[in-house]
């Protein structure tokens, strides 16, 4: 197998920017496995760097991905969880064209945590759920701290893959969602806390925006209310079967991810409405009722608008 890498691209004024790669085996394998078993060998492929066509070079490092715990029940071996060897390494700094213009000092360098430990557990019934925490650090170039909170996860198994591909031997594939994820500005310890903004997201609707909330608690909402139909999608999952984990009996997969009204913190709506095959924005209503319509062609194209007043 031949494998190739980008190492420049050319734009049509003559403009070129430079790649380049890392590989790496840096990784050991802490899958349980008999000593005479020397193990999986990992070789991570990387961007190195990007050299832009003013000749600023940006540079990438990365540390390898522990955060994830795996279950093994083997008593001949080991059970228990463990390390999950094997994922893509996360991006650890960004070390920007060191020309101090943001730090004023000294290198530019963006820093990037992945302060997580994640895994799945089952209850006595047989459902499952995530376990740990899901937090990313990103402290930019001049310090300041942005931390992402990723909450209210929601496993959800997808047992028709199985079914779909005629094998019996799958474990059931899962999809994890996260239905919130806060974004502190600053740290409290530090003194340099600022404000936290909260987005939900809505999992009846391909997880789309439902609810944001700004750090004065000014809350903006979205409704999804046009019914997913997608024939093929629908074989896979359709909204009449049950998923372990959501609430009530809203189906995972019941509405498209297009808004159908936003609310602001005034409480003053706009809606909006689709042309239904390619779900191209046809009409606009704002908070003052002043309605928007635009002309869609057989290929899904807008072709014109008509502001109307209502």
């Amino acid at each position: 197998m031949t494998e190739y890498e980008l190492t420049s691209g050319t734009t049509a004024d003559g403009a070129v920017t430079n790649y380049t790669y890392e590989l790496k085996l840096d990784e050991a394998d802490q899958t349980p496995h008999a000593a005479s078993d020397p193990g999986n060998i990992y070789l991570h492929a990387d961007l190195g760097s990007i050299t832009d066509p003013n000749g600023s070079k940006y540079v990438f490092t990365y540390n390898v991905d522990n955060t994830k715990l795996n279950y093994m029940s083997n008593p001949d071996l080991y059970t228990g969880y463990y390390v999950q060897s094997g994922q893509p390494r996360n991006v650890s700094t960004i070390t920007m064209p060191d020309d101090h213009t943001i730090s004023g000092s000294g290198t530019d360098v963006a820093t990037f945590v992945n302060d997580s430990k994640v895994w799945i557990q089952f209850d006595s019934a047989g459902h499952a759920s995530q376990q740990g925490r899901r937090h990313i650090k990103v402290t930019d170039a001049t310090g300041f701290l942005h931390t992402y909170r990723f909450e209210d996860a929601v496993v959800i198994p997808i047992p028709q893959l199985g079914v779909q591909y005629n094998s019996s031997s799958f474990t059931d594939s899962k999809m994890i969602c996260y239905q919130t994820m806060s974004l502190d500005y600053g740290n409290a310890t530090s003194g340099t806390y600022m404000g936290t903004e909260t987005y939900q997201f809505d999992i009846s609707a391909a997880m789309a925006i439902m609810k944001i909330t700004d750090f004065s608690g000014n809350v903006t909402t979205f409704t999804h209310s046009d019914t997913w139909s997608d024939p093929t999608y629908m074989t896979l999952m359709p909204t009449t079967t049950t998923y372990p984990g959501l609430s009530g009996s809203v189906p995972f997969n019941g509405y498209y991810g297009d808004p159908t009204s936003q609310t602001n913190a005034l409480g003053q709506a706009k809606s909006f409405s689709y042309e239904p095959v390619a779900r191209i924005m046809t009409d606009v209503t704002d908070e003052d009722g002043h309605h928007t319509h635009y002309d869609i062609d057989s290929l899904q194209r807008v072709v014109g608008d008509l502001g109307l007043v209502a």
